[in-house]
C-alpha cells in the first residue's frame, strides 16, 4: 500500500513539474512580423465595457507588436460572458482604435467561448493561412500555441504580462487545462 501510495505521489509531482515547466516555458517567446495576421486572445471583461488589467496588458502588447510590424493584421478574438456588459472583441476593438490603430488592421471575432473556439473561428475569419502569431497572458502560451500546432498552423506568440493578483490562481487553472488540451486536443 505504502509502494502505491509512493508511487502515485511522485507521478503527480512528476506531472505538477512537467506541466509547471510547459507554462514557464510558454513565457519566453517572441515574434517578428513573420506572419501577416495575429490572434489577440480575449480575457475579462470588467463593468462598463472595462477591459480587466489582463485584457488591457494583452491589448498594450498587440499596440506595440502593431505599431512596430504595419504590415500585420490583428484579430481580437471573445464573445461575452454571463457577467460581461460585452463581447471581448468590441471592448478590444474600442480599446486599440481608441489608442490609435486603424480599423482597417482589426478583424473581429466575437463568438468564441474558449481558447480553442478563439482560434479555430478566428481562422474562418482570415483567408487561409500557414502561420499566425498569438498575444495573450504569459501563463497561456503555451497552450495557444499547443492548440494552433493541433490545428496544422505554424505558430509563435508575444506574452503579455499577468496581474500579480490573478497569477496564482490562472497558473493553477492552467496547468490543468494544459492536461486537457494535450488530451484532447481542444
Amino acid at each position: 500500500m505504502k509502494k502505491k501510495l509512493l508511487a502515485g505521489l511522485g507521478a503527480m509531482t512528476a506531472l505538477h513539474v512537467y506541466f509547471d515547466r510547459l507554462v514557464k516555458g510558454g513565457q519566453h517567446n517572441s515574434a517578428h512580423g513573420e506572419f501577416e495576421y495575429a490572434i489577440v486572445l480575449g480575457a475579462k471583461v470588467n463593468a462598463g465595457g472595462v477591459p480587466s488589467n489582463a485584457l488591457k496588458n494583452r491589448l498594450d502588447v498587440a499596440l506595440d507588436y502593431a505599431t512596430k510590424y504595419p504590415h500585420v493584421t490583428l484579430v481580437v478574438t471573445g464573445g461575452q460572458g454571463a457577467d460581461e456588459d460585452a463581447t471581448e472583441a468590441s471592448v478590444m476593438l474600442a480599446y486599440l482604435t481608441a489608442h490609435g490603430l486603424d480599423s482597417s488592421r482589426i478583424i473581429v471575432e466575437d463568438q468564441s467561448t474558449s481558447t480553442y473556439e478563439n482560434i479555430a473561428n478566428s481562422l474562418k475569419r482570415m483567408p487561409e493561412v500557414t502561420g499566425i502569431t498569438i498575444i495573450t497572458s504569459d501563463y497561456h502560451c503555451a497552450r495557444a500555441k499547443l492548440i494552433a500546432r493541433r490545428l496544422g498552423l505554424a505558430v509563435n506568440a508575444l506574452p503579455a504580462d499577468t496581474p500579480k493578483s490573478i497569477r496564482f490562481k490562472v497558473i493553477q487553472r492552467e496547468r490543468i487545462l494544459l492536461a486537457k488540451t494535450a488530451i484532447t486536443g481542444k
